[in-house]
């Protein structure tokens, strides 16, 4: 199988980096995102590929496949045949996924959901898994749904307050209560005055679905069976 492809139509722009094509040396110091992201590729070979089966539900054959926050890109595996390319803050997570891939690894690059370098309708398929409580969500929404062809289709995979709360009764650190409860905080200040102060946010599954519709997106189905971190399907309309 051939390694992903990047279209011609997208350009990187000054200060969006290529992942270099080499393996992650964690050295002396260990790099804690490096060996969080090789975790999670691990995670996704055990319980497969849950965004890619909602997508296809409404593209099922897509031609180029966006992933935001990619960490090691392993929400790719599924569309290597495919023009797909992922997108992280982080390099040290898509060193990692560089080195996991290997000749097959797809287009990796560093760069933030906010301002997405590529072309308008460019991608058939976007997916954003757990990395948008991280972001300007409104920002990130909206460049989602620039970067997406009419009819193709979001899969997105949020933080709910749920988690924030279990993360609360389940902390044993001062430090993890503390990060609780500034996220459930800001979460709270942003579900009741609609301005997101800088940091991690929850997402409540009413104010995400209005949010989907004013940037552009129809919601076609909220799955919840993880209630801690439900997942929005929206196509773009």
């Amino acid at each position: 199988m051939n390694g992903g492809k990047t279209p011609a139509s997208m350009p990187i722009p000054s200060g969006i980096e290529v992942a270099k094509v080499r393996t992650a040396s964690l050295g002396g110091n260990v790099d804690e995102h490096a060996v969080y992201v090789r975790s999670e590729w691990h995670k996704f070979q055990q319980m497969g590929a849950p965004l890619q089966a909602f997508a296809a539900r409404v593209v099922p054959l897509p031609r180029s496949v966006l992933d935001v926050g990619c960490g090691a890109g392993q929400e790719l595996l599924p569309y290597l045949d495919t023009v797909s390319v992922g997108i992280d803050v982080r390099r040290s997570g898509l060193v990692e996924g560089r080195s996991l891939f290997g000749s097959r690894a797809p287009s990796l690059l560093v760069g933030v959901g906010e301002a997405l370098p590529f072309a308008r309708a460019a991608f058939d398929v976007v997916l954003c898994r757990l990395a948008v409580p991280y972001m300007n969500v409104r920002m990130a929404l909206d460049e989602m749904a620039r970067v997406l062809a009419p009819g193709g289709v979001l899969v997105l995979q949020v933080h709910h307050l749920r988690y924030y709360l279990r993360r609360l009764l389940r902390a044993h650190t001062l430090k993890e209560i503390v990060h609780a409860l500034r996220v459930i905080g800001r979460g709270a200040a942003f579900e009741l005055t609609g301005r997101q102060m800088r940091g991690e946010v929850f997402q409540l599954i009413g104010s995400l679905q209005r949010m989907l519709t004013a940037a552009g997106f129809a919601v076609v189905e909220i799955d919840q069976r993880d209630r801690t971190a439900p997942i929005a399907v929206a196509r773009r309309r």
